[in-house]
Formats: structure tokens, sequence, C-alpha cells
């Protein structure tokens, strides 16, 4: 008997699974890294609900998939290693199609997307142009606008990179990208939410073990209102300095739980609700389709 069509999704999904196994030592969450680095709020069980066909993708993440799995597996990955040729795909009840139809379709290439945003260029000049007896040899990184935050390129791909699963998780709960949890993140502390939560745990006193969870879970919270209220204020359209460069990072060294603006952090203090990185139905890595 011939082989049952699949959906495109299932077809796909086993096709990321097939390329991130056949990688090396690629984790379900290398991919939602990468994933988040290119803008989208991906954790890793949304990885594995990919890989077992469980979520459709939009086209718009269709076209990022293969440079998502190219910057996961360290090799080019096009959309021919992610949809067999010869696999069966039910494009409607009527319509069936073999895998090397879509990609053709799609083009199947390997491409790279880079970090698109509003920009400004950071000069008018052009490498090679003459400036008087000399040349100009380099220029530096356009700006991209974050809110109301001009800053390099670059220092907005520090943030995104910073980012982790709690931020994904705000993003989500926000409806709002995950580079403006990001870039506000930096703006507030210099760092992720997640690494300034863990400072501030860290330096909280006398915190026995059976208490972090809480203590954890209440800093969480107050760090994602504060990030909260920093993006509303964008859409307010409050005035912001110019802000190029993220803030700078303290050290453990720095205040601790004070910093929370007068909201303390009590060892003993019950939490309640659920820390955004936390999942409790999240697909262990490497579960059968």
């Amino acid at each position: 008997m011939p082989e049952e069509a699949s959906s495109l999704r299932s077809v796909i999904g086993q096709g990321v699974r097939r390329v991130r196994e056949s990688s090396g030592d690629i984790r379900q969450e290398d991919v939602a890294m990468a994933a988040r680095r290119h803008g989208l709020a991906w954790s890793r069980s949304r990885v594995g609900q990919l890989e077992r066909g469980l979520k459709a993708l939009p086209v718009d993440e269709v076209a990022l998939l293969p440079s998502i799995m190219t910057e996961a597996c360290g090799r080019p990955v096009s959309l021919h290693d992610l949809i067999a040729a010869d696999a069966r795909i039910a494009l409607s009840p009527l319509i069936e199609v073999e895998g090397k139809t879509i990609t053709s379709a799609f083009g199947g290439t390997a491409p790279r997307y880079p970090l698109t945003m509003q920009t400004a260029p950071a000069t008018d000049r052009q490498v090679g142009e003459r400036d008087g007896p000399f040349v100009v040899t380099g220029v530096p990184d356009p700006y991209v606008k974050i809110g109301p935050h001009w800053m390099t390129g670059w220092n907005v791909d520090v943030a995104l990179q910073d980012a982790g699963e709690a931020e994904a998780n705000i993003a989500r709960k926000l409806g709002v990208p995950l580079v403006h949890v990001a870039v506000a993140a930096h703006t507030l502390w210099g760092r992720s939410l997640s690494r300034e939560r863990d400072r501030l745990v860290s330096t909280t006193p006398d915190v026995s073990p059976s208490r972090r969870a809480a203590v954890r879970g209440r800093v969480t919270r107050q760090l994602t209102a504060k990030i909260t209220e920093e993006i509303g204020s964008w859409a307010e359209g409050a005035e912001r300095p110019a802000d190029v460069e993220p803030a700078p990072a303290s050290t453990s060294a720095d205040a601790g739980p004070s910093d929370l603006d007068g909201v303390g952090v009590e060892a003993g203090s019950a939490a309640s609700g659920q820390d955004p990185d936390e999942h409790p139905h999240a697909d262990e890595e490497g579960m059968p389709g």
C-alpha cells in the first residue's frame, strides 16, 4: 500500500528533528535560542511541538526556518534538507504533492536573514571616499530604533543573544516582539531579565534551598512588572534620551534586592503564579513523535 500523505507541518517537523539529530549534539533548546535571535519567541517546548507536527508554522516562520537551523546546527540548511523530496504531502483533501514540489515552489535555498528594523545610517560617509589627504576605510554600524531607543545593530544583537526563555514567555504574554523585551531589560539593568533575577536571588540573605524557588518566582514577577512598565512607556510616547550603548552591567557586589525600588524580596515569602521560564508541561527533548 502506498504511504499515507502527511501534513506539511508534520513533514517539516520530521525534517527539523532529522537535521538536528544528524548535526551532532544539537538540543531543542539550541534551536529555540537561534529562533529567539531571529526575533521569534520560541521555547524548547515550542520546538518539541514543531518536531511532532503539533503546531502549524506561519509562512514567515517557514521562510525563517532554514536560517534558524543553519545557525543552530552550524552548517548550511535549506528547505531541501527540511522537506524530504519523496515525502507525500496533503495540501488539501483533494491535492497531494511530493516534497520536491514544495521546495521548488519556495525556492529551496539556505538564506541568512539579517536583523531588519527601522534603521538610520550612523554616518553619510562611504568606504573609499576621500577626506582631504585621507581615505575612509570604515564607517560605524547603522542604528536601529527599538521603541524610543536608537541603538547600534550590534548592541541589539547582544541584547537578543542574552535573552532566554523567561524573556520569550514575557514577549508572548505581552504580545510584543522578543527584541522589545530584550532591549527593555538591557535599558533597565544592562543585562537580561534572567541574569538580573539570578543576581538578585543570589544576593538575598538567608534563603534556604526550600525557599529559593519562592523567592525566584517573586523576583521574576517584580522584574516582569518593570519590563511591562518600561515597554508601556514607549507606547505612551515617553521621551527617552538617545541610547546607543547598553546600560553598564553591575556586578554581584552591587545593590541587591533593594534594586527593586523598595519592593523587598523576603526569603520567607510565598510565591504565587508561575515563573515565566518554568514549563510544567514542557516537552522533553527526544520524546517520540
